[in-house]
């Protein structure tokens, strides 16, 4: 216990990790400033929000990567999912989600609810066309198929200084706020925003 104690950066899948099990070892890694994250289930993944928020007050870095081949199982930045980000770790200075589905709504949960936020990376992403469901039983996700734009979509967004919502895109010139910036993001190169 003593050597997991002063660990700082994990990368984990989560696959086989019960909610019970993360609770107890998340115990001992309170002093963790980066979480990489493989793939996170939607049984587990509202419990383990909730602990990393309650056991690890240093985090600054959480990355959700997917990998396309373990397809329908991508995880979905959705206004739910967003939405547990946003309670639960609210001093992230850097989110970074890779081969996930975008949804407009999460994206727009977590830039105007993580207050503390100063970089979003999102690498070889779909943008979702509709909002997904979660169903209020068991907190998943609908079972019918998303559809979504087609084109990966891998950008950096980074807050302006001095800014309490407006963000610089590295796809487009100059500063601006959430919305145009979410508008941008999912209109296809020589539409009119």
């Amino acid at each position: 216990m003593m050597l997991t104690s002063t660990l700082q950066v994990l990368s984990m899948t989560l696959k086989g990790v019960t909610g019970k099990g993360f609770s107890r070892a998340i115990r001992n890694w309170r002093n963790l400033e980066e979480i990489s994250f493989f793939t996170p289930k939607d049984e587990h993944y509202t419990h383990v929000m909730q602990e990393i928020g309650i056991n690890c007050r240093k985090l600054d870095t959480l990355s959700i990567v997917c990998y396309p081949s373990w397809y329908p199982n991508l995880f979905h930045l959705n206004e739910y999912n967003s939405q547990v980000i946003a309670s639960n770790v609210r001093n992230l200075g850097k989110l970074a989600f890779s081969n996930c589905y975008v949804h407009k709504f999460g994206l727009l949960t977590i830039l105007s609810k993580c207050r503390r936020l100063k970089v979003l990376e999102l690498t070889r992403c779909w943008r979702a066309l509709e909002e997904a469901n979660v169903t209020k039983r068991t907190r998943a996700l609908d079972k019918k198929p998303i559809s979504y734009k087609s084109g990966h979509l891998s950008v950096t967004l980074k807050k302006s200084e001095g800014s309490r919502g407006e963000w610089l895109v590295d796809t487009l010139a100059g500063v601006h706020n959430i919305m145009y910036v979410i508008e941008h993001l999912w209109t296809e190169a020589g539409d009119a925003v």
